[in-house]
Protein backbone atom coordinates (compact mmCIF):
# COMPACT_ATOMS: atom_id res chain seq x y z
CA UNK A 1 0.00 0.00 0.00
CA UNK A 2 1.35 3.73 -1.06
CA UNK A 3 0.19 6.54 0.93
CA UNK A 4 1.69 9.01 3.54
CA UNK A 5 2.57 8.06 6.80
CA UNK A 6 1.07 10.02 9.82
CA UNK A 7 1.46 9.06 14.15
CA UNK A 8 -1.77 8.68 15.88
CA UNK A 9 -1.93 9.58 19.45
CA UNK A 10 -1.56 6.21 20.90
CA UNK A 11 1.64 4.27 19.52
CA UNK A 12 0.48 3.58 16.16
CA UNK A 13 0.13 4.98 12.94
CA UNK A 14 -2.25 5.31 9.92
CA UNK A 15 -1.26 5.08 6.21
CA UNK A 16 -3.90 7.96 4.68
CA UNK A 17 -4.20 8.76 0.73
CA UNK A 18 -4.09 4.72 -0.07
CA UNK A 19 -4.98 4.41 -3.70
CA UNK A 20 -8.27 3.72 -5.24
CA UNK A 21 -8.76 0.40 -4.72
CA UNK A 22 -7.95 0.58 -1.01
CA UNK A 23 -9.95 2.36 1.53
CA UNK A 24 -8.65 5.76 2.45
CA UNK A 25 -6.79 5.20 5.61
CA UNK A 26 -4.99 2.07 6.91
CA UNK A 27 -3.98 1.34 10.57
CA UNK A 28 -0.19 0.08 11.12
CA UNK A 29 -0.97 -1.69 14.25
CA UNK A 30 1.61 -3.64 14.59
CA UNK A 31 5.53 -3.54 12.86
CA UNK A 32 8.74 -5.94 12.42
CA UNK A 33 10.89 -5.46 15.10
CA UNK A 34 13.04 -4.14 12.69
CA UNK A 35 10.99 -1.59 11.40
CA UNK A 36 11.10 2.44 12.53
CA UNK A 37 7.81 3.59 11.30
CA UNK A 38 8.49 6.72 13.34
CA UNK A 39 11.43 7.64 11.15
CA UNK A 40 9.09 7.64 8.15
CA UNK A 41 5.81 9.83 9.56
CA UNK A 42 5.32 12.86 6.82
CA UNK A 43 6.85 10.64 4.02
CA UNK A 44 4.86 8.80 1.12
CA UNK A 45 5.74 5.51 1.53
CA UNK A 46 5.47 2.24 0.44
CA UNK A 47 3.74 -0.64 3.14
CA UNK A 48 3.56 -3.88 2.77
CA UNK A 49 2.50 -6.32 5.31
CA UNK A 50 -0.09 -9.10 6.37
CA UNK A 51 -4.23 -7.92 6.71
CA UNK A 52 -4.95 -8.41 11.05
CA UNK A 53 -7.52 -6.68 10.57
CA UNK A 54 -10.44 -7.47 13.37
CA UNK A 55 -13.48 -9.19 11.98
CA UNK A 56 -16.95 -7.93 9.56
CA UNK A 57 -15.26 -4.39 9.87
CA UNK A 58 -14.81 -1.34 7.39
CA UNK A 59 -11.75 -0.49 9.00
CA UNK A 60 -8.29 -1.81 7.51
CA UNK A 61 -5.49 -2.76 10.15
CA UNK A 62 -1.94 -3.91 8.82
CA UNK A 63 1.15 -5.53 10.43
CA UNK A 64 4.02 -3.34 8.86
CA UNK A 65 6.61 -6.02 7.43
CA UNK A 66 8.64 -3.65 5.34
CA UNK A 67 8.50 0.12 4.81
CA UNK A 68 10.10 1.84 1.39
CA UNK A 69 10.26 5.63 1.68
CA UNK A 70 9.43 7.25 -1.99
CA UNK A 71 9.34 10.83 -1.33
CA UNK A 72 10.04 12.99 1.93
CA UNK A 73 6.94 14.79 1.11
CA UNK A 74 3.53 14.22 -0.19
CA UNK A 75 2.98 16.70 -2.38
Amino acid sequence: LTGTLQKRESKTFELTGVGKKEPKKVDIVESAANLNPAAHVGHKVTITGSDVSPGATKERHLRAEQVKMLSSNCS
